[in-house]
């Protein structure tokens, strides 16, 4: 049996720290052994709870978030290791991805400034 995907109800009762707690965890955990509809469910949902602006240690986790799911998501698609996924993951990892970077603003400074130029 599986992970349970998170509940709204569930989900309305995690204050910020809690929020924060949870996202860290989850992506330590995040590996492409691991990636699951149920752990990217997580993720996005606990994303989904975090107050904007961003404090700076939130901002921290956020941005480790997406260093973590591009390299989950480059070990997936270039088939390293044992490393292989579905479609349906690395859409799920492309959607954490620019959660992360366009929503949140913590994606790669150097694309970034290099779109500015």
């Amino acid at each position: 049996r599986g992970a349970n995907p998170p509940r709204t109800e569930l989900l309305l009762q995690f204050d910020q720290p809690l929020s924060q707690r949870l996202l860290a965890f989850h992506t330590s955990w995040l590996s492409p052994s691991t990636l699951s509809r149920a752990r990217t469910a997580w993720l996005y949902a606990i994303l989904s709870r975090l107050d904007k602006p961003l404090h700076e240690d939130t901002a921290a986790m956020v941005r480790s978030l997406y260093c973590r799911c591009c390299e989950v998501r480059a070990s997936i698609a270039g088939g390293l290791g044992d490393a292989e996924g579905t479609p349906q993951e690395l859409t799920a990892l492309n959607v954490l991805v620019v959660v992360c970077a366009r929503y949140y603003g913590q994606g790669d400074m150097q694309l970034r400034n290099a779109q500015r130029r």
